[in-house]
């Protein structure tokens, strides 16, 4: 579960640069 949680963060963090 912990690594859900991790791969959520990178992806969420990954989007918002690429939005920018």
């Amino acid at each position: 579960m912990g690594e859900t949680k991790e791969a959520d963060g990178k992806w969420l963090i990954s989007m918002n640069k690429s939005r920018k």
